[in-house]
């Protein structure tokens, strides 16, 4: 099973039933449906399913995508 590593619990997203992350895109590993191990500082966290993928260039991520993701407020 995959591994998807984390080094802070951003406004405690890792706790939901539903998290963002942001990766650089590999179509070998996120997709939908793929399931990964969750880490949290190199200790076990969970196991999670991706519900959904989408592709966005760096140049593109806006203000309010980078907020939701990481849960902080300007």
């Amino acid at each position: 099973m995959e591994k998807l590593e984390f080094s802070t619990n951003w406004n405690n997203k890792l706790d939901c039933k539903c998290f963002t992350t942001i990766r650089i895109y590999n179509p070998t590993k996120h997709f939908h449906g793929n399931k990964f191990e969750v880490f949290l500082q190199k200790k076990y966290k969970a196991k999670v399913e991706v519900l959904s993928v989408g592709v966005i260039k760096i140049k593109d991520l806006t203000d309010y995508i980078c907020y939701l993701d990481t849960g902080i407020a300007k």
